[in-house]
């Protein structure tokens, strides 16, 4: 079986539309390569392409595309609001389960091969601009909430990205593969209340730069995810105010609803730190007394986005989950940064990885 095949290909079958999907199981699948090797097909790379019953299928081998009627297990559809979006397909080969993304060639078309399940609408960062969450978040934050959906009584099925993914790695890495148990993290919101959450995030967070506090696991992922929607570069540096006397200064540099860690660090002249990214951290570097230039990239991505940060006027700079990121000392004295972070650090679960910015 599959768990007993450490170099077992799991091959992904990719459409350009959702090829931000792919980076999820890139970053992530760095907690299983060990026990599992991916191979990504995307069509940007791969010509052939194969019409079978009103689905775009993908594949580097039209024979066993012609063949896949044949052993598919499972069907789920995706929908969100009535929308279809994509349609997964779970088909068994000889030591591994492959899972194939098609996208929909007809949306009114049924399904009845396999067993037909339906899937939560997936959230998280990367997804495009048509997933119901990214659409509130951009609304909101260019002030325009009142044109979101009036059918606010209507409920959803909500799953996180990472959550999914976690899942489906379990689910790989045992004797029998149960699809159902993909879906157990998802979460039941009414559309009301999905708003007032997005809404609070942009009130306490982007308006006062308080740190919120998460009562469940969801509203720290529905956070990440809406906070991934910012224009970072015309947000941060984020300024600080500094209060003098003649004792010396004082400056309040992190205020928040919910935990966390506090660390604080003397940096020498050249000294880089960092160049790594989190998938759910919250961080804030903030600099009292130096001058440092702190630099993000969006894993995935080539753009660099820099920030001169000085003591003589402390600000921050938060870091978004999966853009890699890192502090320089470009000052000819100590740089002294304080640093926060939502949670414990972790050995056995640091939730770092590393990646040069």
């Amino acid at each position: 079986m599959f768990h007993n095949q450490p170099t077992s290909v799991l091959k992904l079958g990719l459409i350009s539309s959702d090829s931000e999907l792919i980076k999820f199981f890139e970053y992530e699948s760095k907690k299983y390569h060990e026990k599992i090797e991916l191979e990504f097909i995307d069509q940007e790379k791969s010509n052939q392409i194969v019409h079978v019953d009103n689905l775009i299928v993908l594949s580097e081998d039209l024979n066993e595309v012609k063949k896949i009627q044949n052993r598919i297990e499972y069907v789920i559809k995706n929908e969100a609001l009535g929308v279809l979006k994509q349609v997964f397909f779970f088909v068994k080969g000889n030591d591994y389960y492959k899972l194939l993304i098609f996208k929909i060639g007809d949306a009114k078309n049924n399904f009845q091969v396999g067993e037909t399940i339906t899937c939560p609408l997936i959230f998280g960062p990367f997804l495009d601009s048509n997933n119901i969450i990214a659409v509130y978040s951009h609304q909101i934050l260019q002030n325009k909430s009142e044109s979101l959906l009036e059918d606010r009584e209507s409920e959803i099925e909500l799953i996180y990205i990472g959550d999914f993914i976690n899942r489906f790695y379990g689910e790989l890495l045992v004797q029998e593969f149960h699809v159902e148990n993909l879906f157990q993290d998802k979460v039941k919101v009414v559309l009301a209340e999905l708003v007032k959450k997005l809404n609070s995030f942009d009130v306490t967070y982007i308006k006062d730069r308080i740190i919120p506090k998460f009562k469940s696991q969801f509203d720290l992922n529905l956070f990440n995810t809406f906070r991934h929607f910012e224009v970072i570069g015309s947000i941060f540096p984020w300024p600080l105010i500094n209060h003098e006397d003649e004792r010396g200064t004082f400056v309040e540099t992190i205020k928040l609803e919910s935990g966390g860690q506090v660390s604080f660090s003397v940096t020498k002249p050249g000294i880089t730190r960092g160049n790594h990214f989190h998938t759910r951290k919250i961080e804030r570097f903030a600099v009292i007394k130096g001058e440092a230039r702190i630099q993000l990239r969006q894993v995935g991505r080539k753009e660099v986005l820099n920030f001169e940060l000085s003591g003589n006027a402390p600000s921050f700079v938060d870091m978004p989950i999966y853009f890699t990121h890192n502090i320089k000392n470009i000052g000819e004295e100590d740089l002294y940064t304080i640093f926060w972070i939502n949670e414990f650090y972790d050995s056995n679960d640091p939730d770092t990885f590393f990646e040069t910015v």
